[in-house]
């Protein structure tokens, strides 16, 4: 059964990983998924962002500990991840901004943390 198993993950062009297959699941987003942003008022968040927005994904809030109370391309921008987490239970978090990428991973208790920044230290 396994060698059927890994046959199968070669020819799909995945490699078998015990660890990998327990997080599957997390990739599995829909149109309904709330993700939020951090570094989201940044100039590089606010491109990746609005074309985000436009393509019709559901960012429901971003992350700003300088903007919090406001709002930034109509979405409530709050002052931590945490607060942010209880207020809306996001699937997904993204992260643009390369000062402080690192912690802010790790701040995250999120299933699924997407990095698209350069440069993280």
């Amino acid at each position: 059964m396994w060698n059927k198993f890994y046959e199968d993950s070669i020819s799909a062009g995945v490699r078998f990983s015990s660890e990998y297959a327990k997080t599957r699941g997390n990739l599995q987003l829909n149109a309904d998924s709330r993700v939020i942003c951090q570094g989201f008022t940044a100039k590089q968040g606010t491109l990746h962002n609005q074309h985000a927005l436009e393509y019709g994904n559901k960012l429901v809030e971003c992350i700003s500990l300088k903007k919090c109370g406001t709002t930034h391309l109509g979405l409530p921008v709050f002052g931590s991840v945490a607060v942010a987490e209880k207020a809306t239970d996001p699937h997904a978090t993204v992260y643009v901004a390369p000062p402080g990428a690192a912690a802010a991973i790790l701040e995250a208790e999120i299933s699924l943390i997407v990095c698209i920044t350069k440069g993280v230290p």
